[in-house]
């Protein structure tokens, strides 16, 4: 029998589907459902029944991270957060990414105070006061970079400033840079995007849509999984994006009775992690790339990155590429 433990050691998640946000290029304009709906959204009761203390326990990576919604639409966001910091190992790691753009200077202060100095707070800023909130809508620049300041005050998470390139911002990508410096960011990430908006003059520099295919599992490479505030478990956020979106359903092939079987709410998620569908699925895309998926081809492919960033660390200037997941590539 599969140890989960072993095979399942990093979790993406997300406390709601509820966002401030409005960017347009975002899934949330073609979510099938009512994202503000109580089902798509974790209380302190009910995320404790999904992440249970020994689940927490033998993770090494929890990421918090948006499909659809931004964790500070939680209001039991801290309380959550605190929880997952006391049972996850010492040694593990807490990413959480977020527009930055609500809640008062208490709420980040706190969040910082929560958080050990290996975890990570990443602030989604796309350029300067007159161009952040073009994409970001809704988002005030000012207020993102207000709330950062109280992260970084606490001397504890990374705080990190992440910045996706578009052609309304790319001019602004030096600014930025010595912005985050001064405000004692840790790192810059510079992402390139394959999102149809705005496209910027220097584009993706791996993207090819011809490459020949060859593909690789980034969720499994990395042992991921992604958990809904639904309590579905996915094999990742992109599958998730099949289950969710209008009219998705037939690029990705979902287990019977998916509904009610992987349903961390109705079944143990050790129960869920150990079935042998996650093996089939893996082996099924290593032995029969041909016939994978369309979200696997599209998402998947060794050869065509959907984001990469430069990486560069603040305190030393060094820089460094990585790939979705930090998979590292044959071609990097």
């Amino acid at each position: 029998m599969r140890q989960y433990s072993m095979e399942f050691d990093s979790v993406v998640t997300e406390l709601t589907f509820r966002c401030n946000a409005a960017c347009p290029a975002c899934g949330r304009h073609s979510f099938a459902n009512n994202l503000n709906d109580d089902k798509y959204h974790f209380k302190f009761d009910k995320f404790k029944i999904v992440f249970t203390e020994k689940f927490l326990s033998k993770l090494k990576i929890l990421t918090i991270c948006g499909n659809y919604g931004d964790f500070i639409l939680c209001e039991d966001a801290l309380e959550i957060i605190k929880y997952i910091r006391t049972f996850l190992p010492k040694e593990s790691i807490i990413v959480i990414i977020t527009n930055g753009s609500a809640r008062n200077k208490i709420f980040w202060n706190t969040l910082g105070n929560i958080l050990f100095n290996q975890d990570k707070v990443i602030f989604s800023i796309d350029g300067l006061e007159d161009t952040h909130s073009i994409y970001r809508i809704n988002t005030r620049f000012d207020r993102v970079i207000e709330n950062a300041q109280e992260v970084i005050k606490t001397n504890s998470p990374l705080v990190i400033w992440k910045m996706i390139l578009f052609s309304h911002n790319q001019h602004q990508l030096n600014d930025c840079i010595s912005l985050a410096t001064k405000l004692n960011f840790d790192f810059f990430y510079k992402v390139f995007t394959t999102r149809n908006y705005n496209v910027p003059v220097e584009k993706h520099p791996f993207n090819n849509p011809e490459a020949d295919l060859d593909l690789e599992c980034k969720a499994a490479a990395v042992k991921d999984c992604y958990i809904s505030p639904e309590g579905l478990v996915f094999r990742c956020c992109w599958t998730a994006h099949c289950y969710y979106k209008f009219n998705k359903k037939q690029d990705f092939k979902f287990p019977k009775n998916f509904d009610e079987d992987y349903n961390a709410f109705k079944v143990p998620i050790e129960t869920i992690l150990n079935y042998s569908y996650w093996d089939k699925l893996d082996n099924f895309l290593v032995k029969c790339p041909t016939k994978a998926f369309k979200v696997c081809k599209d998402s998947c492919n060794k050869k065509m990155i959907t984001s990469l960033s430069d990486r560069i660390n603040l305190k030393t200037l060094k820089s460094e590429k990585y790939a979705y997941k930090n998979v590292k590539l044959s071609n990097f």
